[in-house]
């Protein structure tokens, strides 16, 4: 499968996240990114999201360690969910799911939140 965008924690700030399919970065940032990704791809602890509605949108986040993997896959991406237009409702998910050392651990579909909603859990 193909990403839209495959995210990793930012080295020097663990609350930015960075995107290897960002079309800003220069050179030097990419490598770095790369070196860094192609790491974390190896170890295996990822959640990909699907986006749900009528939008086909796959993104893949790799993490350090299954606990912050698994911390994503419980509450983390309720976040990452978006909100087209002015719309009052999210896209949801068609597909969360958490890898463990590469293997599929568990997969869920989350509907739509109303905007704000995410926040307050």
């Amino acid at each position: 499968m193909s990403y839209d965008h495959l995210w990793i924690r930012n080295v020097d700030d663990s609350s930015r996240w960075a995107d290897l399919c960002s079309s800003s970065l220069d050179e030097t940032e990419r490598r770095d990114l790369e070196a860094d990704a192609n790491r974390l791809n190896a170890a295996g602890n990822s959640v990909t999201l699907s986006a749900g509605g009528n939008f086909s949108h796959d993104e893949k986040i790799l993490f350090e360690t299954i606990e912050d993997a698994e911390e994503f896959f419980a509450t983390g991406f309720r976040t990452w969910e978006c909100f087209p237009g002015d719309g009052p409702i999210g896209c949801g998910f068609q597909d969360v799911s958490l890898y463990n050392s590469g293997q599929l651990i568990a997969t869920k579909s989350v509907p739509g939140t109303i905007r704000g909603e995410a926040a307050d859990e």
